[in-house]
């Protein structure tokens, strides 16, 4: 049965195949943003900010051992919030070429996309409030599908939708429904648009 499945995801540009051998790599039509540098920079900023507060403005603070033991939360804060931005690259990046959706650890055959699916598709950005339930809501435990009765399974890897992202729901031929998390509806929805022919 035609479906998304687990893969190791190619860059772009050529590809080898083996020794004196080049393969051409599709080219890319969209490609979701990574993670931004600043955003990596900024929790392992505040959390030296906050130890040298801690350093300066309690003078109990002076051994080696106070200082680890008093920055210990904040520590553990910032490697959740690092986690996090690492889980955000791992599983919810999202390219598409002329023959695959990329989602994570998942690809998807452009041509199993029902067209309906796409081209019926809503572009209009939901407001922040509803991505922000929505994503809350959808949640996929592992062995199991996703908490959402509007798709089969969420495609990417992760437990769940990053706060905040909106969800595309996209049908395949055989019916089985998948969740692509965005970004930005419009631009997914405009590059598929591209490659999935009209029904």
């Amino acid at each position: 049965m035609a479906g998304a499945t687990r893969t190791q995801r190619a860059p772009d540009g050529p590809a080898r195949t083996g020794v004196g051998s080049v393969r051409a790599v599709p080219q890319t039509i969209y490609r979701k943003s990574r993670v931004s540098p600043r955003a990596w920079a900024l929790p392992v900023v505040l959390w030296v900010i906050a130890a040298v507060v801690i350093v300066v403005f309690f003078p109990g603070v002076s051994t080696s051992a106070t200082v680890l033991a008093a920055t210990l939360p904040t520590a553990i804060v910032l490697a959740i919030w690092l986690l996090t931005l690492w889980s955000m690259n791992r599983y919810g990046s999202l390219r598409l070429t002329a023959e695959t959706l990329f989602v994570g650890r998942d690809t998807v055959p452009v041509d199993q996309i029902d067209p309906a699916s796409v081209h019926g598709a809503d572009s209009r950005p939901p407001g922040a409030l509803e991505r922000t339930v929505t994503s809350a809501a959808t949640v996929q435990p592992p062995g199991q599908g996703p908490t959402s009765a509007d798709m089969d399974r969420l495609l990417g890897g992760a437990y769940g939708s990053t706060l905040g992202d909106d969800v595309v729901v996209i049908r395949m031929r055989n019916g089985s429904r998948y969740g692509v998390p965005t970004t930005d509806r419009a631009r997914l929805l405009a590059a598929l648009r591209e490659v999935v022919p009209t029904p």
